[in-house]
């Protein structure tokens, strides 16, 4: 979709299509379970539990990113992670339950 033509859509909707275009593989939605449950997660971490090459996984990390699910943060040990931001998982969320109440 043109970006010009996006701004024809509810931001409803456009949360809704990051949304389901994130969600539309499977290590993704594994990505994103792992990122639910620990709050911030090494590459490593993300290595051992989706069985796919590292560019492939790198890959999903960006459309992850891309989609605004996903965002960088900082290890202890100060090695680059992920973790889930917070108010686009909240939006995604209440998105899905409008939509599915529907």
């Amino acid at each position: 979709m043109a970006r010009a033509k996006i701004i024809e859509f509810s931001q409803d909707e456009q949360v809704g299509a990051k949304v389901g275009f994130s969600l539309g593989h499977p290590a993704r939605i594994r990505i994103l379970k792992l990122l639910q449950e620990n709050p911030v997660v090494s590459f490593g971490q993300i290595q051992r539990q989706v069985p796919l090459s590292n560019a492939t996984i790198c890959q999903h990390l960006r459309v992850l990113d891309r989609s605004d699910l996903i965002e960088s943060a900082y290890l202890e040990d100060g090695a680059v992670g992920y973790r889930l931001r917070e108010v686009v998982r909240r939006e995604a969320f209440e998105f899905l339950v409008d939509l599915l109440a529907a």
